[in-house]
């Protein structure tokens, strides 16, 4: 008889199965928002970190040229236009004379989705950092 009362209480009933999944949907729907806001500014974060890095580089080139650099190519870039690990900003120096110079990170399609609170960052030679966006806080 205990045989049969064992094999009757095995298993889980539809009832909570369902309540399971309602936890999981619940907790899902409260996670991605905020997982998605951290992927986003992982995003902002690299191309914050390659417009320090100009900048850096810049100083450094102004000391041994008496002038800024036009080309990132000049200060041993690959290219004249680089892109951040994850691709989704594309980085340059959109304006620069002997005594100044803008670099900025212009979102690519691909991160199209950072142009929402963000948009375009940049950095200048006095080291004034801007966005066209609408946030305040993304330096």
């Amino acid at each position: 008889m205990n045989n049969k009362l064992q094999c009757k209480n095995d298993g889980f009933t539809l009832l909570e199965l369902l309540i399971v999944i309602a936890i999981v949907a619940v907790l899902a729907t409260i996670a991605y928002p905020s997982y998605r806001q951290h992927i986003l500014k992982s995003h902002r974060t690299e191309a914050k970190n390659l417009l320090n890095d100009i900048a850096t580089r810049q100083a450094r080139f102004f000391t041994q040229n008496n002038r800024y650099a036009d080309k990132l190519s000049r200060m041993n870039f690959a290219s004249d236009t680089v892109s951040t690990e994850s691709g989704r900003y594309n980085v340059n120096i959109s304006a620069s004379t002997n005594l100044s110079f803008t670099a900025q990170a212009v979102p690519t399609t691909a991160g199209s989705q950072n142009t929402d609170l963000c948009g375009t960052f940049s950095i200048n030679e006095q080291g004034v950092q801007t966005v066209s966006g609408t946030e305040d806080r993304c330096w």
